[in-house]
């Protein structure tokens, strides 16, 4: 931000009300708010509601739009969750709990228990899937 920009608006309101659009904008995109432009006003859909509820950022919700399909297997499906913001790097971080790293295991929204970081390690080695995360997805 230039020095013009503080000279003029003192307060940064302009500087505020374009954050609060360029987020909007992000939120439009995902379809998580509808914004009526004539009005000024926000109004949260069922999807960013459900967002909202499970601390599903706007970042997942963009791969899951984008990524979701009506026939995908469950190999696919478990690709598609493991880009999430919420969940990505999970196997690693478990790894390092089973290699004896016990207070790595933390997530940005995800409340992991002492209590049950042993059963998550554990049914990481029974998982039917070791899925192979693509870069060109993500």
């Amino acid at each position: 931000m230039s020095h013009d920009i503080l000279r003029d608006d003192q307060s940064l309101n302009g500087k505020r009300h374009e954050l609060v659009l360029s987020a909007a904008d992000n939120l439009v995109e995902a379809r998580m708010i509808d914004h009526a432009k004539e009005s000024g006003s926000f109004t949260i859909t069922d999807l960013g509601r459900v967002a909202a509820k499970y601390y599903i950022s706007h970042k997942s919700i963009v791969i899951f739009n984008r990524e979701l399909g009506a026939h995908m297997t469950e190999e696919r499906v478990l690709a598609m969750v493991s880009l999430s913001t919420e969940v990505s790097g999970f196997d690693q971080i478990l790894r390092r709990y089973i290699n004896g790293h016990h207070n790595d295991l933390q997530f940005d929204q995800i409340q992991v228990r002492d209590n049950e970081t042993k059963e998550l390690a554990s049914l990481l080695e029974l998982a039917p899937y070791e899925v192979e995360v693509s870069r060109k997805i993500a």
